[in-house]
């Protein structure tokens, strides 16, 4: 019988894959072909034999449920297992970005707060006791703002910190880039920060939504000083772009300066709509379509990697389930406020409703007691029934639940914007993959 995990995607004219969206091992067929796989009709022993193993035909429907259940009991072994801490040195900024998602909600902070020394040492400490306990060598620090270069003083304890400690932090520092100094970038590269620049591209397109505070001088003159001091000190740095409209406008201008500009990784931030806009799914369609192209673009170049896309590509290379794209889902990830309170996703860092606790009084190994884990546990795809029911499952990992309440008014629902990526990406990658096949 046919699994109700079998997916026909068409590619082209009288061109399908079919496949079990828990397994993707694909099987290119034409429309006669597929319409035998639906049916179960004139199909050879050897046909029939192959349909079972790649999982799209089944003996009984009870091996849809076990296959399901198999995937849960792997993700649920590792959720509350912190794999991300997320430090939010300062909630101020000395930008005000027009599309910012954490300052841009009625819930933004009048008050701005520096995290302390005592605050800062505590959660890194519970956190290395937590990786101890699970036998985890490594963890990873993201440190955040605001813009975290406001509290230097910190982003140093922290680093020193770290340095002592057995267990091997990747520290990650996340920065609009116009506060490095000469020194502070040998420090950053002595200390292995690895650093991550805010950027939209030229210019033009940069300015246009990130400018300093109070004022409307943009940011651009600054930023790209810094990225030539980071150039000039050969110290390795990641770009974070956000796809606006205005950016998909000015597309081939902007992968023509990150060829000239840059060496690296980059990072595509899809655009987060603050509510619902009856133009938001044609934008993630070329949203998508922008970043295959920028893929494409730079494919000969090994110097220049996208990292989001990556992610859908290595679980298709390597047959590998997407379990999660966001370290909130499984509840994975914490971030820890200026002031001590935790919240699971760093955009929820202005909404109390969502704190779980204080770095003080919270045991990073009983997340399972949080009154949220449940949320963020059954946040999986695997838990959704229209994410089991859909192509892009296997390599997906689900959208972001911040967005999903923006635009819906309720974080249960699915990132449709997220939703269309991921098919888009399917899809593209099953035609690639293909066309490299009949080559």
């Amino acid at each position: 019988m046919l699994s109700r995990h079998t997916k026909f995607i068409e590619l082209s004219l009288d061109k399908y894959a079919v496949f079990n969206n828990l397994l993707m091992d694909i099987l290119i067929v034409n429309s006669n072909e597929k319409d035998n796989i639906i049916h179960e009709k004139n199909l050879s022993k050897k046909e029939i034999k192959n349909l079972y193993k790649i999982g799209v035909y089944i003996k009984n429907s009870s091996k849809d449920a076990e296959a399901e259940e198999k995937l849960k009991e792997i993700y649920n072994q590792n959720c509350g297992i912190v794999d991300v801490l997320y430090l939010i040195l300062t909630n101020n900024c000395n930008l005000r970005c027009s599309y910012c998602f954490l300052e841009n909600n009625a819930n933004c902070p009048s008050i701005r707060n520096n995290m302390s020394e005592n605050i800062a040492i505590c959660a890194l400490k519970k956190y290395e006791i937590h990786l101890k306990n699970h036998n985890i060598s490594e963890g990873t620090l993201l440190l955040y703002g605001g813009e975290p270069l406001l509290n230097r003083k910190i982003l140093k304890v922290i680093v020193e910190f770290c340095n002592k400690s057995k267990i091997k932090f990747n520290i990650n520092l996340i920065t609009n880039g116009t506060l490095l100094s000469d020194e502070l970038i040998q420090y950053l590269k002595i200390n292995n920060v690895k650093i991550s620049i805010s950027i939209d591209g030229p210019k033009e397109v940069t300015n246009k939504n990130r400018k300093y505070r109070n004022s409307q001088i943009g940011v651009y003159d600054d930023v790209i000083k810094t990225i030539n001091k980071l150039q000039k000190n050969r110290v390795d740095f990641g770009l974070s772009l956000v796809i606006t409209d205005y950016f998909l406008e000015h597309q081939n201008e902007i992968l023509e300066w990150i060829l000239k500009n840059h060496r690296g990784p980059i990072f595509y931030n899809l655009f987060h709509f603050d509510k619902y806009n009856s133009g938001m799914l044609d934008f993630s369609h070329r949203s998508a379509n922008f970043i295959i192209d920028s893929y494409n673009f730079f494919s000969n170049n090994d110097n220049i990697y996208d990292t989001r896309i990556q992610r859908q590509i290595n679980s298709y290379v390597n047959n590998d389930f997407v379990f999660s794209d966001c370290a909130a889902i499984g509840l994975k990830q914490l971030t820890v406020l200026p002031d001590g309170n935790i919240c699971v996703c760093h955009g929820d860092s202005s909404n109390k409703e969502k704190y779980i606790g204080n770095v003080f009084d919270l045991d990073f190994d009983k997340l399972i007691d949080v009154d949220q884990f449940e949320f963020w546990k059954n946040k999986s795809t695997l838990y959704n029934i229209n994410c089991l029911n859909c192509e892009a499952l296997f390599i997906c990992g689900g959208g972001c639940a911040h967005h999903s309440e923006a635009i819906t008014g309720d974080r249960n629902n699915i990132d449709v914007n997220y939703c269309i990526y991921a098919k888009e990406i399917l899809k593209w990658m099953i035609k690639k993959n293909d066309t490299f096949n009949d080559n």
